[in-house]
């Protein structure tokens, strides 16, 4: 079925229309969700509209550094949106400082989005034919390639989904509490996940079967680990100053 519609796509020279469709599809879904979560953060639409706009396009900027070094310095191709995570996180303090907005419960609002874009607009990686995995005749058909391939990214897709949906049932769950730490927390439980994927990823290996992009994904995973153990610190802190204080 899957395969029937790929060649369909390919055949009728669809590909990039329904690759950019799903990319489409994916920054409207966290569009969505951003402006029917903002008001609890107490964050209006207007002004989180203003700070999604201040923080994506520098992180756009990265999207196409980060595949520009992966490609050894020969393309700007790729636009792979992970290299997005980082810089995504550090533009969210200057965009709430311009703003006159809590930084912490930007970070709470824009926690999932990154994943909610990559989990739709992933899906049409595979009419594009990139991001593909190694050849394999019981997968999926890649039309750049002329062969079968691992499915690794609807599978990759579907990860994304469910670490956006673990956050958002963290975040209800908590009733919006401003604590932090949902953020880095993606960025730990994504970048262990997709480190692991990486091996069913048939691109370019740097040593030891680990490609750039691999070697990112770890610098992401030391990130969120640093700012998650850095908030648990400084929470251990306040609760001792109040003991002390009671």
């Amino acid at each position: 079925m899957v395969n029937s519609i790929l060649h369909l796509a390919a055949d009728n020279h669809l590909t990039s229309v329904i690759y950019h469709g799903f990319m489409i599809a994916g920054v409207l879904a966290a569009v969505i969700y951003i402006i029917l979560t903002a008001k609890h953060y107490t964050i209006s639409i207007m002004r989180a509209m203003l700070a999604l706009a201040i923080v994506a396009v520098p992180s756009f900027a990265f999207i196409y550094l980060g595949s520009w070094v992966e490609s050894g310095f020969t393309s700007w191709g790729g636009r792979n949106i992970i290299y997005a995570v980082i810089p995504f996180f550090l533009m969210i303090w200057p965009a709430a400082r311009l703003l006159k907005l809590d930084g912490w419960a930007l970070s709470e609002l824009f926690a999932p989005c990154l994943c909610i874009v990559l989990g739709i607009s992933h899906f049409g990686c595979m009419f594009a034919g990139c991001c593909h995995g190694y050849r394999w005749e019981k997968g999926i058909y890649n039309h750049s390639l002329d062969y079968n391939t691992f499915p690794i990214q609807p599978v990759e897709a579907l990860v994304a989904l469910a670490i956006a949906a673990f956050i958002i049932v963290r975040q209800i769950r908590s009733h919006y509490t401003v604590k932090g730490d949902s953020y880095p927390l993606m960025m730990v439980i994504f970048g262990i996940s997709y480190f692991l994927l990486q091996f069913a990823r048939d691109n370019t290996k740097l040593f030891l079967g680990l490609s750039f992009l691999a070697l990112y994904l770890v610098l992401i995973v030391v990130t969120g680990l640093s700012i998650v153990f850095s908030i648990s610190a400084r929470e251990k802190e306040k609760k001792r100053v109040k003991r002390k204080g009671k």
